[in-house]
């Protein structure tokens, strides 16, 4: 059996900065070149690991458009789109108000949880998953193939220098020798793992929205479910002057570096948090048992609209 994995797809529909092409549409096409490349090659499973929407504010238009999309670029009868619920796809940690409750009432795509799935087309791989923030599910005892989707952050290396907080790719599939195939998202490089025969795939993210992913390739896997071989395919892009204010960028590379320079001069502090305070309060009240939900819920009322990223 033969399954696609993706990456974060972050829909939205206003521009990022520094992008100067009509960026919603560039994801677009890049989406319809990965169904059209499932379609010639009689590919009827697609895993989505998370973050198809940038935001859980994705307004109706965009989530009409995705559905649109799905209904109308995928071919065959049977066809499957296996995703899990991102971070970025819930409402402060709740899956409960996500769009992608509306993608999956729609019966475009099927939300996967701790209960295995199984394709009509093979029966011989259950298919798990794992939203942001959820316990990894303890699958069956059958021999059968078991693949886990998983949105959390985990890497081959340290892309970030010690800035983000991530699990090794290797230890993760050490930690669960129960899976075969682990197809994970969040981090939006691209990368793989492989461990006693077992394999980890991360494609990262479809877009290039930011100026540090000028070089980033955005890609997919063609996994071969019975001998857990896969290909890495690279989806075209634009070169990065086509898409990208590079003036722009070189000035903003200016003012990082003054920026870092005076942090670097500022006096260390021992087991410093992230400086980012509606994060920070999130993560907070999500933890604590004591708070009461009718307290938190106003928390998060309040934090609406702030950024948390």
């Amino acid at each position: 059996m033969r399954i696609i994995a993706c990456g974060d797809l972050h829909l939205v529909e206003s521009n990022p900065k520094r992008r100067t092409d009509n960026y919603f549409e560039t994801l677009m096409d890049k989406m319809k070149f990965t169904s059209d490349y499932a379609y010639q090659h009689g590919i009827t499973t697609i895993i989505y690991p998370g973050d198809i929407f940038d935001t859980h504010k994705a307004s109706n238009r965009l989530i009409a458009s995705t559905i649109d999309f799905f209904s109308s670029n995928y071919y065959f009868s049977g066809e499957y789109i296996f995703a899990v619920i991102g971070n970025h796809d819930q409402v402060y940690r709740s899956e409960d108000n996500s769009p992608m409750q509306i993608l999956s009432a729609s019966g475009i795509i099927d939300l996967l949880d701790k209960e295995p799935i199984m394709t009509t087309n093979s029966n011989r791989v259950e298919f798990y998953g794992c939203n942001f923030g959820s316990e990894i599910p303890a699958p069956s005892k059958s021999r059968l193939t078991k693949c886990l989707v998983i949105h959390k952050m985990i890497s081959d290396k340290d892309y970030w220098n010690g800035h983000v907080k991530y699990s090794g790719a290797i230890d993760f599939l050490k930690e669960h020798p129960e899976y075969d195939i682990v197809i994970s998202g969040d981090n939006h490089h691209s990368f793989t793992a492989e461990y006693e025969g077992r394999i980890l795939l991360n494609a990262g993210s479809l877009g290039r929205s930011k100026i540090d992913q000028i070089n980033h390739k955005p890609c997919f896997f063609d996994i071969e479910t019975d001998d857990l071989s896969y290909e890495q395919v690279f989806i075209p892009i634009l070169p990065a002057k086509q898409v990208f204010d590079l003036g722009a960028v070189e000035k903003e590379k200016e003012e990082n570096k003054a920026l870092e320079e005076f942090v670097s001069s500022l006096p260390s502090v021992s087991n410093h948090q992230p400086m980012n305070y509606v994060s920070n309060i999130i993560d907070f009240v999500s933890r604590d048992s004591n708070i009461e939900k009718d307290v938190s819920s106003i928390i998060y009322e309040c934090l609406e609209g702030l950024e948390t990223t």
